[in-house]
């Protein structure tokens, strides 16, 4: 009884959270823009012989969800808009299948740099800026080598500082080995984006899905060993199935336990879309109860939804670094508007993980929105955490679930971990040095030498822009000594002595580096590191005494200082006798030489 007037009571509180309990709208996490430039130069005949773009367009079109805004130009030596940005509505997706039919690879020349200027003029307000460039990566604008070369160079020192400093991120698809991927690479790097290369009609497939849940991540449901359940808040089901070339016609089971295949999913209400090794079938209006894939299960399988009852994510960087601290959060929506009642946030489930690319699980948190850890602030509808991966470089898919009393809901974001942390910092101690000068009492001159503790900070100016990054922070000994630290960098290496006595075994350097990457976002990179402890001093060794006597006891010993005397003269003579034979030597060959 009591679970029942929970579930009644919360989905009581669900209807009339719109009529006027504290809602507010989540104007803290920006739309997905997405402007999609597709490659139709001739050279496409070689690198998509196929025309793969058609299907991976048609894909990404159907995953949009409705909030998010798209616009498509095709691009060689002309740059052709084909759908204005718009919003991602019913009539927005049917316009994009029939956009995807009309692909085509007939232009002579592939102008990169002026297709980024044309997806650069359109952009709606508060939206999260994405260019997605499917293309085989050659700047490539005329039969003169000099002239591509110019144009090339002009994309990297013009065009791309212009999307950096709008907030543009640059996603890149090379559709071969062929393609000029270290071209599309940087393009990605230089603006944080992420770039992939796609081999086959399934590589493109999955590079889309990887894409899109970069730039446009869509709320979903949790899908196990290819099983669901679906809630009566659902309005339309996307499901995106990959299978082998080899497997049987993909199925799927309703929760009457009727079937479905690609054939007689025609209904009114079915939309069947089988190409390039994948199923995409969107259902409106899908009953609710348990439903189940029955194909190969395979980790890019995707069930998305359209629904009032929503999940979002606090937007994160598409490429992030080693050890940077990401700060997000989950938000609960209904009917476009954040739920910050506790009543229904307090009975919800949170978990956050992150996978890596083989499936395994590297993070793992559970969230709460009651002010207890990592939640920031209880009851203000927001499930607060932090994230930092340490991880071996590659993509990464963080997933976000939370699970009601009557309905769960997933999001999955993928990331790019780069293989090195842009700032590097070391710690040396050793002994000062004494003054040679010094000390004429017996105390000064058996006096301890100092140790110093020396901290040497390095940052990559390719990633870090110049004079940005400051440390903030402590150098700590618990329960003994703390003395606040804060430094500009201003240049690399930058190096910080530590105060006299800050050495021990529970002595760190603690606080945060902040800095600004060229991407135009800031970074926090935490610091926790242990100082060193003073070396082992060498004892001091006396020498031995020596029978041979002093100088000072020579110079007094009239007969020792006489044979000394007498044989340093011998020794001289010898040497000038020496050398007045080798000149006479040299001579007589020279005058020999000159007569012969």
């Amino acid at each position: 009884i009591r679970d029942s007037l929970r579930i009644g009571g919360w989905l009581y509180l669900l209807l009339i959270a719109p009529l006027g309990f504290q809602t507010a709208h989540s104007a803290d996490i920006p739309q997905p823009q997405l402007h999609l430039l597709i490659d139709v130069s001739g050279s496409m005949r070689w690198t998509d012989p196929n025309n793969l773009r058609d299907p991976a367009t048609r894909l990404l079109g159907e995953l949009l969800p409705p909030e998010a805004y798209i616009g498509i130009w095709f691009f060689g030596n002309e740059i052709t808009p084909v759908l204005s940005p718009r919003q991602a509505d019913n009539e927005t997706k049917r316009v994009i299948r029939q956009v995807a039919r009309s692909i085509r690879s007939n232009e002579p020349w592939t102008d990169i740099p002026e297709a980024l200027l044309a997806a650069d003029r359109s952009w709606h307000e508060n939206t999260d800026r994405n260019i997605i460039l499917l293309s085989d990566g050659m700047v490539d604008i005329s039969p003169d080598e000099k002239v591509n070369h110019r144009a090339s160079k002009r994309m990297f020192v013009d065009i791309i500082p212009r999307l950096v400093e709008q907030n543009v991120r640059v996603h890149t698809i090379a559709l071969s080995d062929e393609a000029d991927t270290a071209v599309l690479r940087q393009i990605a790097r230089q603006t944080g984006g992420m770039s992939v290369v796609a081999q086959t009609d399934t590589d493109l497939q999955r590079a889309f899905m990887n894409l899109f849940e970069t730039a446009a991540p869509r709320v979903g449901l949790p899908l196990v060993d290819n099983r669901f359940a679906v809630d009566e808040h659902v309005k339309e089901l996307t499901l995106v199935v990959f299978r082998k070339p080899e497997a049987e016609p993909t199925r799927i089971q309703l929760p009457d336990k009727t079937v479905h295949n690609q054939q007689s999913g025609t209904d009114a209400g079915w939309r069947w879309d089988a190409a390039a090794g994948r199923d995409l079938i969107t259902i409106e209006n899908p009953p609710p109860g348990r439903w189940a894939i029955l194909a190969e299960t395979d980790p890019d399988n995707r069930a998305m939804i359209i629904t009032d009852l929503s999940l979002r994510m606090q937007n994160l960087p598409s490429r992030i670094y080693p050890q940077e601290i990401l700060d997000s959060a989950l938000v609960l929506i209904n009917r476009n508007q954040e739920l910050n009642r506790a009543e229904l946030t307090e009975n919800l489930d949170a978990l956050v993980t992150v996978e890596n690319q083989a499936g395994e699980t590297v993070f793992s948190k559970m969230l709460n929105d009651l002010g207890r850890e990592p939640d920031i602030l209880g009851g203000d509808g927001r499930f607060d955490y932090r994230l930092v991966l340490d991880e071996p470089a590659g993509t990464y898919t963080v997933i976000s679930q939370a699970d009601g009393p009557t309905f769960s809901r997933v999001i999955k974001q993928k990331i790019a971990l780069a293989p090195n942390a842009p700032l590097l910092l070391t710690l040396d101690g050793q002994y000062a040095e004494q003054d040679d000068a010094a000390t004429e009492n017996d105390e000064q001159e058996h006096s301890s030498p100092e140790w110093q503790v020396e901290v040497k900070i390095e940052f990559d100016p390719t990633i870090i822009e110049e004079s940005s990054p400051v440390f903030s922070g402590y150098w700590n000994c618990p329960g003994v000594r703390r003395e606040p630290v804060e430094q500009k960098l201003t240049q690399t290496p930058t190096f910080l002595s530590a105060p006299q006595g800050f050495y021990g075994p529970d002595c760190f350097l603690q606080g945060d580096i902040q800095a600004q990457v060229l991407e135009n976002r800031a970074i926090t990179i935490p610091i926790n590191r242990k100082l060193p402890e003073p070396a082992a001093l060498e004892p001091k060794v006396d020498q031995p005494p020596t029978d041979k006597p002093s100088t000072a006891e020579r110079s007094e010993n009239p007969l020792i200082a006489t044979l000394v005397g007498l044989a340093l003269l011998l020794t001289m003579g010898m040497i000038a006798f020496l050398l007045k034979s080798r000149a006479a030597r040299q001579r007589a060959e020279l005058i020999n030489q000159a007569y012969s």
